[in-house]
C-alpha cells in the first residue's frame, strides 16, 4: 500500500501511518494539521514490514514485526521526539 494504518495520538495532535521505504512498511509521524507528504521518518526496517502500530502515550509508538520468519512476533517501541 501507498499509506496505511493512520492511527491519531491520545493528545489529538499526531498521526502515525505505515508507509513503503526500501520496498518495506515503515512508520512516519506527522502533525495532523501537516502535510502528510512531509511526515518524519521513524523506523528504517529493510527486512520485513511494519504490520501494526499503536500510540504509548503521545511520546511512543508501538510497532509488532516477525524478525526471522518464524512467526515469532516481537513487539517494539520508538520515541517520536527524537
Amino acid at each position: 500500500p501507498a499509506l496505511a494504518g493512520y492511527v491519531v495520538s491520545p493528545d489529538g495532535k499526531w498521526l502515525a501511518l505505515l508507509k513503503p521505504w526500501k520496498n518495506r512498511l515503515n512508520i512516519f509521524v506527522h502533525a495532523v494539521d501537516q502535510d502528510p507528504r512531509r511526515a518524519k521518518q521513524i523506523t528504517f526496517v529493510e527486512d520485513r514490514d511494519i504490520r501494526s502500530i499503536t500510540w504509548k502515550g503521545n511520546e511512543h509508538v508501538l510497532y509488532s514485526r516477525d524478525n526471522t520468519g518464524d512467526e515469532n512476533t516481537h513487539v517494539f517501541a520508538v520515541n517520536v521526539k527524537k
